[in-house]
C-alpha cells in the first residue's frame, strides 16, 4: 500500500518543506538543488524589489505578489518534480519485480538451453542441428548458454590474481600485463 502512496507523500512533503519530498525519495542532491533554488530566488527577488523580508506565516499580507507568485510557482514545481520522481521509482520497482518473477529460472527449457528438435525434422542449413517449429518459447534472460564463451584466465605476474586474458592490464592491480614474448615462464600470459 505504501508503494502506491509514495509519489503523493513525496509531493506533500515537498509542498510542506522544499526538498523534503526529494529527501524522502533519497534524492539528496536534487532536494538540495531545489532548496537552494527557492531560497536563492527568494533572496534575489527580495533584494531586486527592495522588499523587507517578512515571515509569511505571521504576516501573510506583508509579502508582495511580485515575490510570492514566483516563489509559490517554484515550490509547486518542486512538488511536481517529487511526484514524477516517485512515480518513476515506483514503476521501475514494479518492472524489476516482474522481471524477477519471470526470470527466476523455473522454466526447464531456459535452464537447459534450446529444446531438442521434434523427430523427423532437420536443420535447413546444415542438416544436423536442431530446428525450431515456432512453438518453442525463446530462452529467458537468465538462460545458460549451450556452449561456454568464457575466455581463459591468466595470472597477473604483479599481484598473482587471475584476470581476463583479453585485457592488456590486470583489473585487480591495474598493472600492464606482459605480451606473448614476455611473461613469468608459465606460458599463461598472452
Amino acid at each position: 500500500m505504501l508503494h502506491r502512496l509514495r509519489p503523493w507523500i513525496a509531493a506533500a512533503l515537498a509542498l510542506a518543506i522544499v526538498g523534503l519530498g526529494h529527501a524522502y525519495l533519497r534524492r539528496w542532491g536534487r532536494g538540495l538543488v531545489w532548496l537552494f533554488t527557492v531560497v536563492g530566488a527568494s533572496v534575489v527577488l527580495h533584494s531586486v524589489n527592495d522588499v523587507e523580508p517578512v515571515n509569511p506565516l505571521t504576516n501573510p499580507e506583508g509579502v508582495p505578489a511580485v515575490v510570492l507568485i514566483p516563489i509559490t510557482a517554484l515550490v509547486l514545481l518542486s512538488a511536481i518534480d517529487a511526484y514524477v520522481l516517485g512515480r518513476r521509482d515506483r514503476d521501475r520497482a514494479r518492472t524489476q519485480a516482474r522481471a524477477a518473477v519471470v526470470g527466476d529460472g523455473t522454466d526447464d527449457r531456459s535452464m537447459n538451453g534450446p529444446a531438442d528438435p521434434p523427430s523427423g525434422t532437420s536443420d535447413r542449413s546444415s542438416g544436423n542441428g536442431p530446428t525450431t517449429t515456432g512453438t518453442e518459447r525463446p530462452p529467458t534472460r537468465n538462460a545458460v548458454p549451450a556452449t561456454p564463451t568464457e575466455t581463459p584466465a591468466v595470472t597477473c605476474p604483479h599481484c598473482g590474481k587471475e584476470t581476463d586474458a583479453e585485457l592488456d592490464f590486470c583489473h585487480w592491480c591495474t598493472e600492464p600485463l606482459p605480451t606473448d614474448g614476455e611473461g613469468d615462464g608459465t606460458g599463461a600470459v598472452r
